[in-house]
């Protein structure tokens, strides 16, 4: 089987030929970014001053055809909370024809709920981390960007609405 990079993919519907977990969706390969709700932020970064850290993983998606758990990584540094973007690939579909070890650009953006205004961290993961590997089981450790955001800034300047912090998570080809 051939290997197609992120560019041929772009674009392209692939069909899930793994008929015998129940997959029969068509689904669009141009897919790079996804939306989700950090949600019960107070307490997440109580638990991350409590324990010295804390993650929040959202639903498994495909993206660049990469079946990935999206999520945050929080992060007790003295008395303030940082906010990574955090990754967890799981074993997909598409696993035979996307490239390996996982080296991507990561952006997640945090969005403001009310003005014009977000927040980002764009970094390249590296493919030597532990987690970038090919899924030999259902999913690999998670992988963690080092850039960081800082949450308490993000409260104070009004980021998080009914303890709901918006973020758009992207993987860039």
């Amino acid at each position: 089987m051939r290997e197609l990079n992120s560019a041929e993919l772009l674009g392209r519907e692939v069909k899930c030929w793994n008929r015998g977990s129940g997959c029969g969706a068509v689904l669009p390969a141009s897919k790079i970014a996804q939306h989700f709700q950090t949600e019960c932020v107070k307490s997440l970064r109580e638990e991350a001053l409590r324990k010295g850290f804390t993650v929040y993983q959202g639903d498994k998606i495909y993206l660049l055809g990469y079946y990935l758990s999206p999520g945050v990584y929080l992060q007790k540094q003295s008395e303030t909370v940082t906010l990574h973007a955090r990754i967890r690939l799981n074993m997909g579909d598409m696993d035979d024809v996307v490239h390996w070890p996982f080296t991507k650009t990561v952006k997640l953006r945090v969005l403001h709920p009310t003005r014009w205004a977000e927040r980002e961290i764009n970094e390249t993961l590296s493919g030597r981390v532990s987690g970038s590997e090919r899924p030999d089981e259902s999913s690999t450790a998670a992988i963690y960007t080092t850039s960081s955001l800082n949450l308490d800034d993000l409260i104070n300047d009004g980021y998080v609405e009914r303890d709901e912090l918006r973020v758009e998570f992207e993987l860039l080809p």
